[in-house]
């Protein structure tokens, strides 16, 4: 687990891969780590809509969609 000063850091990093359109897997963070939940959290927040977004489905539901995908792929 990482200290207070860490999860700010993982927010912040996730939130800065988000601005710039990274893709989730670019998370430094391995899968059993406290600092990836961090990072995923701010790079949720920052990520913009896909383009071909339906309006009817939030942001926030097609993130944790895409995510769940790629961590099950991960595995």
């Amino acid at each position: 687990m990482g200290t207070r000063e860490d999860i700010v850091k993982a927010v912040t990093a996730g939130r800065e891969a988000g601005r710039r359109g990274d893709e989730p897997t670019t998370c430094p963070y391995p899968s059993t780590s406290t600092l990836r939940t961090a990072w995923i959290r701010g790079y949720a927040e920052q990520r913009p809509a896909p383009p071909d977004q339906s309006p009817t489905r939030g942001l926030c539901e097609s993130l944790v969609i895409e995510l769940a995908s790629w961590a099950r792929n991960c595995s």
